[in-house]
């Protein structure tokens, strides 16, 4: 009850949506725009004879594993790159190090945010730990720290950067 009214609401659990767009949400009042993911999924699947289960083009999104086979690959480059990191002795101890890494990550992935590289898709961390990898053969004769800050200054990365990807 609210202000002395009886508060009455219709209300809609979804249940075993194929889509995956809107499986276990729950919604007050409904209206169209709350099942509108699923009618757009619906209109987009292609007309025409279902697959068989060897193939996976008539498949929900819930039943592909495409999406959680690219996160395994983000998930195994973001190591590669850390690995890469850490065999070249470039971490967060001192502030050199710090100051080091934070130029290497603007140089080869246009940012310092960790949030931010850890949401690129697999392609492009791949082309970015590639130069990483180029970088760090390169630099292996300069010891000293503002040698190796020129070095990543003035490196050029082996992919052509595009920064809406």
């Amino acid at each position: 009850m609210e202000e002395g009214k009886l508060k009455v609401w219709r209300e809609a659990q979804i249940m075993k949506d194929r889509s995956g767009t809107i499986d276990g949400k729950t919604f007050k009042n409904p209206t169209y725009s709350d099942f509108a993911p699923v009618v757009r999924f619906i209109l987009s699947t292609p007309i025409g004879e279902v697959a068989g289960s060897h193939n996976q083009d008539s498949m929900a999104p819930t039943e592909n594993f495409e999406s959680q086979n690219r996160r395994d690959q983000r998930d195994i480059e973001l190591e590669k790159i850390q690995s890469l990191f850490d065999e070249n002795h470039i971490g967060s101890q001192g502030k050199d190090e710090k100051e080091l890494k934070i130029a290497i990550l603007k140089k080869i992935f246009n940012t310092s945010s960790k949030t931010e590289i850890e949401k690129m898709q697999p392609e492009r961390l791949r082309a970015c730990r590639e130069s990483m990898e180029l970088l760090f053969e390169e630099w292996q004769l300069l010891t000293d720290h503002v040698g190796r800050m020129n070095f990543v200054k003035n490196f050029e990365p082996s992919f052509l950067f595009n920064p809406a990807k």
